[in-house]
């Protein structure tokens, strides 16, 4: 499996998770999950980063983090450090404490922040030894339970300082008496099993969020990064995908054009013929053949289309006013 694509950058949001090596617990009593939450503390005030939720399990911890800065890698690598080296000596032990890398899914908050939050906060309630409990007693266990954010978004007393409730909560009303019961509703609806799993929604097992996110993410980020070769597949599927029919009314309104003459046409010297078949390409679907795009494009040959491809980035080299026609077309297509 292709190791997961790093994006970060200013205002970045994150669900971060986090597991022993080989399972082996991370917290082997309070005074641990203490200093963690310590550790924690001090490096999200030295990195410029805020923490929206966390709760700490036995042998996994997940935090929603947004990086003001875009350093997401550079926090975890230090408290990872700082807190490892601490466990190793207090409990005289020594090696990796941490499963390989930490998983960093990056979220659009305006679509699944609320969502990413209640699957955080329902962690307490989603292990094995509470399977078989009834409603009110997972319910209480997660009013209970002390080493989770969940706690501090149903009271201000005992919230930690650095925990920012705020955005969260703004789908109920804010920080408000109100707003606190509204979230608190939200989230133990889960344990009737009202609750999906938003992360079953994530692309190429870094990116959480609608079409629209997921585009700009690549077109922002990405479609211009070299990567590893095992980065590349990745890549090429999280490109954004336009059906031909879509490509084609929006060059043939550029181009003043009958939009089925364009499909139909069977040779391809015109500029707006090539411009449709180079978008057709940019833009299809990796998961289908050449064959089948050439087919949609009036059942000419693959090699036919590689050849229009080739003889149009040529013209667009030294025709300014052809480029500016492409740039409208995309502004179209991406607008539409």
């Amino acid at each position: 499996m292709a190791r997961p694509i790093r994006v970060e950058f200013p205002g970045a949001w994150y669900h971060v998770t986090d597991r022993g090596n080989a399972r082996q617990e991370i917290f082997r009593d309070d005074h641990d999950r203490q200093k963690y939450l310590a550790c924690l503390e001090q490096n999200l005030e030295e990195f410029n980063v805020r923490c929206h939720a966390f709760v700490l399990m036995d042998n996994h911890i997940h935090l929603v983090l947004e990086t003001l800065e875009g350093n997401l890698g550079r926090l975890m690598q230090r408290l990872n450090t700082a807190y490892t080296a601490w466990f190793n000596r207090h409990h005289e032990t020594c090696g990796h404490l941490f499963q390989g890398r930490y998983k960093a899914i990056l979220v659009d908050e305006e679509t699944y922040l609320q969502t990413v939050g209640r699957y955080v906060h329902l962690n307490p309630v989603r292990i094995a030894a509470a399977e078989n409990t009834r409603a009110d007693e997972k319910r209480q266990r997660l009013r209970d339970y002390i080493w989770s954010s969940y706690r501090g978004y149903g009271r201000l007393r005992g919230r930690p300082e650095w925990l920012t409730c705020q955005e969260i909560l703004s789908a109920w009303g804010g920080d408000t008496a109100r707003g606190r019961e509204k979230y608190r509703d939200y989230v133990e609806q889960g344990i009737l099993g009202k609750a999906g799993n938003p992360f079953k929604d994530v692309k190429e097992q870094f990116v959480l969020g609608g079409q629209a996110f997921v585009d700009w993410v690549y077109e922002t980020y990405l479609c211009k990064r070299k990567g590893t070769a095992r980065e590349q597949p990745q890549l090429i599927r999280l490109r954004p995908t336009m059906s031909v029919s879509r490509i084609a009314s929006a060059v043939a309104a550029e181009y003043d054009m009958d939009m089925e003459a364009l499909l139909a046409a069977r040779k391809h010297t015109g500029a707006a013929r090539q411009m449709l078949i180079v978008l057709a390409w940019e833009y299809r679907d990796r998961a289908k053949s050449l064959r089948s795009l050439a087919d949609a494009l009036g059942g000419v040959s693959v090699s036919a289309l590689g050849n229009a491809r080739v003889r149009f980035m040529e013209r667009l080299k030294g025709t300014p006013r052809l480029r500016a026609e492409l740039e409208r077309v995309k502004a179209r297509l991406k607008s539409e």
